[in-house]
């Protein structure tokens, strides 16, 4: 009953932080929010590893448009639900493999990249990232006794005893959520491109994989995301 109460209170105390934590921060985005920009989407966006390969696997997720004073700081939310497709292909020593253990790995990365008036900001970001592999040599061992069997005296070729190529698919999708904040000092300092008055703002997405290690539909499928730049200001050095 004691440690009952005990976990009980230290739940309450747990729910009031946070709650006193997310008021501080409404409190923060509501008082800038006359200057306050933001995205949101539900179009799906499709990343594939022959794109990445071809140099147009990279791609607009979000952008956003603010105007910044000098000195002017920004702190900008990304957030996004998004899918990794990886397959893997075994084949048995009759479609094309060598004797033995069969192997095949597969590895997808999707990262971010924030770029402020075209300019990259900060390092890039991984999102997800997955390697995935199988081993085996069950196709060989399937495939010799198949052969010894057809071999066997009282087998004779009229019974057309054969072995089809020997294959092992399998593939993973998974579905998450992910986000990434970055802190910009001195936003209203960036040189305008386009001499607008407005800083464009814009998270770039790609996926990235092993060449030649990979079936024509990985990649990564980017649903539902959202961005928001929330001006702020900040004890913190440019």
């Amino acid at each position: 009953m004691q440690k009952n109460l005990k976990l009980l209170g230290a739940i309450a105390i747990l729910g009031a932080s946070l709650a006193i934590s997310g008021f501080a921060i409404q409190d923060a985005m509501a008082a800038n929010s006359a200057n306050k920009s933001s995205f949101q989407s539900a179009s799906m966006e499709f990343i594939f590893a022959s794109q990445s390969l071809n140099e147009d696997g990279a791609g607009v997720l979000a952008t956003a448009t603010m105007k910044a004073s000098n000195p002017q700081d920004a702190l900008i939310l990304y957030d996004e639900e998004c899918s990794l497709m990886t397959e893997v292909n075994l084949k048995g020593p009759k479609s094309g493999g060598t004797d033995g253990v069969e192997t095949n790995e597969v590895q997808a990365a999707h990262r971010i990249t924030l770029e402020i008036e075209g300019v990259q900001y900060g390092s890039e970001i991984t999102l997800c990232d997955r390697t995935y592999g199988m081993s085996t040599n069950l196709l060989s061992e399937v495939e010799e006794i198949c052969e010894y069997v057809a071999n066997l005296e009282d087998v004779t070729s009229t019974e057309e005893l054969s072995c089809d190529p020997l294959f092992l698919d399998s593939w993973i999708n998974t579905k998450s959520s992910h986000g990434w904040h970055w802190v910009v000092p001195n936003l209203g300092s960036i040189e305008d491109a386009n001499g607008d008055g407005l800083i464009t703002i814009e998270v770039v997405g790609s996926v990235e994989v092993d060449e030649g290690k990979y079936e024509s539909n990985t990649g990564v499928a980017v649903g539902q995301r959202a961005l928001s730049v929330v001006p702020v200001h900040l004890d913190v050095d440019a």
